[in-house]
């Protein structure tokens, strides 16, 4: 069996703080560029709206604002004539 003295302790102990540092490193640098990534995705979100899907809501709402209108003016002549006439 080999006898391992200081210096070869010694050794290992660098190489395996060396391999440490190293890994140390590779994460920081894949953290940073995930971060760069989701920084430039949040900074772009995509396009959900579509011009002729704004145009479609704007025809359903002034659908709807104009039936709504309608019926308010119909029951305000019903309204109007049974207060005239009864």
């Amino acid at each position: 069996m080999p006898l391992v003295n200081r210096e070869e302790i010694r050794r290992r102990k660098e190489k395996n703080a060396r391999l440490a540092r190293e890994q140390e490193r590779q994460q920081i640098a894949e953290k940073q560029k995930n971060n760069f990534y989701r920084k430039e995705l949040k900074q772009k979100p995509p396009a959900k709206k579509t011009r002729s899907g704004e145009n479609e809501k704007q025809r359903e709402t002034g659908n709807f604002l104009n039936k709504a209108i309608l019926i308010v003016l119909v029951l305000l002549v019903l309204t109007m004539l049974a207060v005239f006439f009864i």
